[in-house]
């Protein structure tokens, strides 16, 4: 970028102009002075934007460097002593035949298991890597920002409109008590209106009567009369 042109494509005069250690970031020998340029509301937002995704690029090549450089390395030469030391607690303890099988025992187990470490850590290095790239082009600037902020609220919106809509009427189910058929021994029989012999008469059953009978407490049977609910005495009805 030249030294009169600022980021934005607009001259500038070298009278404002102040020289700077150029940057990464930042690879103009010049920079504005802030008393010749205010920059207005949009160019802040987007140089807030843009300050978040440098800093997920800095992390970026940090992260890289952290999981290849160092963090392998370091777990391998911990593995290394590991085993060293086990080998020999085990030649000090048990013998040194029992140190050779352990040896192979390493070589082969130990093989694997570094193998299966490795790769675990390289996947994971892959993931935290996309994650770091996607947020860095995410806070690419302010319109970049904004525009996944937009898909994102799409996306949820849609998920949401496109789920089955729950049916909120609630459902009634209809239980049948159980109940067994009787039928009358006597030749007349009152039936009351609750379980009790000083209670209301609301009707009577003859001889051969079929009843159905949903319980019996206390010598009354609890029965169905003409829709209602009554009471009878149980010693004047028999199964069915």
């Amino acid at each position: 970028m030249s030294g009169n042109i600022d980021r934005y494509g607009r001259a500038r005069t070298p009278q404002n102009l102040i020289p700077r250690v150029p940057t990464r970031h930042s690879p103009s020998y010049y920079t504005r002075t802030t008393a010749s340029y205010n920059p207005g509301f949009w160019e802040r937002i987007n140089d807030f934007f843009e300050s978040i995704g440098d800093w997920f690029e800095d992390i970026l090549d940090g992260a890289i460097d952290f999981f290849y450089e160092k963090l392998i390395p370091v777990l391998a030469v911990l593995a290394i002593i590991g085993a060293v030391i086990g080998g020999i607690v085990i030649w000090i303890n048990e013998g040194f035949w029992e140190f050779v099988l352990y040896v192979i025992l390493i070589a082969i187990f130990g093989a694997i298991i570094a193998y299966a470490a490795t790769a675990a850590l390289v996947v994971l290095g892959f993931i935290v890597y996309w994650i770091l790239k996607i947020l860095r082009y995410i806070f690419y600037n302010a319109i970049t920002f904004f525009i996944t902020v937009v898909v994102v609220v799409g996306i949820v919106i849609g998920v949401a409109n496109s789920a089955p809509a729950q049916n909120t009427k609630p459902q009634t189910t209809t239980t049948t008590a159980a109940y067994t058929t009787y039928y009358c021994n006597a030749s007349s029989l009152n039936v009351r209106s609750y379980a009790s012999t000083n209670a209301p008469i609301i009707g009577k059953l003859r001889r051969g009567d079929t009843i159905k009978v949903y319980s019996i407490n206390n010598g009354f049977a609890k029965i169905e009369y003409k829709g209602k609910t009554g009471y009878v005495s149980e010693r004047y009805i028999t199964p069915y």
